[in-house]
């Protein structure tokens, strides 16, 4: 009896051991895994698994331990393994063959490399001031900001950009590069690019385009005309408040177009209109 506690008590100090294999019945399980890097992504490694078992039958069952939490039932399988499973993983395959009660267990070790090169960056506004900071997973040789207004910058994890006062958006993009080649096809640069959107701080941020386009009346209580001697129809109009917030999206389809602002409360308002420029117009008005 003591002896077979003995066996038993190893038989477990050896189950994170690569092949382990455990067994009742005449089956036996067994299975290959391919890394497969033309599909993986900056932040994952795709593993496919196939089932090599021998002794199933129609009556087998699968289980598969992936050893970082996550399991599967069916025969064949794969998993993708993100940059915090990286390490060594014991992957088990457990087969059952409800018919003969056979059951067996096969196990191996794999080591999931933490490759990736991932850019993310978060950023605050204040006002037309913008705070951008950079998450990047893996290591790099070079990081390059390009602020959408024409500022590059480069080197910086962190930066803290001023944009010109007044209504507008800006395509902020953050690239990462690694001069060295990447292993297993893993790409050697990424980026993220995010619209920003900058809205003033107060009423006087902004001057009208009267020569681009006209709000009258001005103020007003319940209609608004719009007008301009540029625009090109038809355009998309966005009505907001002075914190950005939408409060109307409509269609200008031709000058002197009136627009019901009854339903909007006393303060001043901003008119976004899109012409498929490269720079949209923007004017304000005042409702009474």
């Amino acid at each position: 009896m003591n002896s077979y506690k003995i066996f038993l008590t190893a038989l477990l100090l050896v189950a994170g051991l690569s092949g382990l294999q455990a067994q009742t019945g005449n089956c036996q399980a067994y299975f290959t895994y391919t890394y497969t890097p033309w599909l993986s992504q900056p932040e994952e490694s795709i593993y496919a698994f196939t089932d090599s078992s021998t002794g199933e039958d129609s009556s087998t069952t699968y289980s598969w331990n992936f050893g970082n939490g996550d399991f599967a039932g069916t025969k064949n399988t794969g998993i993708s393994y993100e940059p915090d499973d990286s390490g060594f993983r014991q992957v088990c395959l457990t087969i059952r063959n409800a018919d003969n009660g056979c059951t067996s267990t096969y196990c191996d070790t794999i080591r999931i490399d933490n490759l990736c090169l991932g850019a993310r960056y978060a950023y605050s506004l204040q006002g037309n001031t913008g705070t951008f900071i950079a998450s990047i997973c893996g290591q790099y040789d070079s990081i390059r900001w390009d602020l959408g207004d024409g500022t590059i910058v480069t080197g910086k994890d962190t930066v803290i950009h001023t944009f010109a006062a007044g209504a507008d958006s800006f395509n902020v993009c953050m690239q990462v590069f690694l001069s060295a080649v990447c292993e297993y096809n893993y790409p050697c640069h990424s980026y993220q690019c995010e619209t920003i959107r900058i809205y003033p701080a107060g009423v006087n941020d902004i001057a009208q385009s009267d020569e681009h386009v006209k709000v009258y009346p001005d103020p007003a209580s319940s209609l608004i005309s719009i007008a301009g001697g540029k625009l090109e129809f038809p355009a998309e109009i966005k009505i907001t408040d002075i914190t950005g917030k939408t409060l109307l999206l409509s269609q200008l389809k031709f000058n002197n177009q009136q627009f019901d602002i009854t339903s909007l409360q006393s303060g001043v308002y901003f008119i976004e209109i899109d012409t498929g420029l490269k720079q949209n117009l923007v004017t304000r008005f005042v409702k009474l």
